[in-house]
């Protein structure tokens, strides 16, 4: 991948990320309440007790038996864990992910093998996605819901797939990857 298609790669997955937590929450889910537009919703940011106030505005919406879009916000990290964290932690961890996700972006843009490339796209991408919404709303919207009966897999949106899918890439890479002569 060259360096503009890298970077204009990555700068889609952020907008997808985004459009997509739009459409799900204010054009599928939201039952009460004005929808926002877009550059709206994408410019007015909201105190997290504003958000989660905001939960009864949204329904749930049954994919298949086994998926389901749901309004979820995630105060903590992965899979929901510190999310009763001290009241700093969404602005740290907001720094930490902008930091770590610039840090990935520019291995990646500097490496010249491409699964290793790919996979920091995605990584960098989709940690920079749900930062956007923890600056945003110090939290992250996540609406995918896979669960077997009542086991729910924890939500998740684009951005962390994103991520997941870079990992098993680098993972992937690491495993396959042909060791550079020195």
């Amino acid at each position: 991948m060259r360096h503009a298609t890298y970077t204009s790669w990555f700068l889609m997955l952020i907008l997808l990320d985004q459009l997509s937590k739009w459409y799900v929450f204010e054009i599928m889910l939201r039952v009460r309440g004005a929808r926002l537009g877009f550059i709206d919703w994408l410019f007015q940011a909201q105190t997290i007790e504003r958000t989660i106030e905001s939960l009864h505005e949204f329904t749930r919406i049954e994919i298949t038996p086994f998926i389901n879009f749901v309004a979820v916000w995630n105060t903590g990290v992965s899979f929901g864990m510190l999310q009763n964290a001290p009241d700093f932690m969404p602005l740290a961890l907001t720094c930490f992910a902008v930091l770590m996700g610039i840090v990935i972006f520019i291995w990646g843009f500097k490496s010249q093998r491409p699964l290793e490339r790919a996979a920091a796209f995605l990584i960098s991408a989709g940690a920079l996605g749900n930062a956007i919404d923890r600056f945003r709303f110090k939290a992250v919207a996540d609406f995918f819901d896979f669960h077997v009966g009542d086991w729910h897999w924890p939500a998740f949106n684009i951005a962390d797939s994103a991520i997941v899918i870079g990992a098993g890439l680098l993972i992937l890479y690491i495993l396959t990857g042909k060791p550079e002569k020195e």
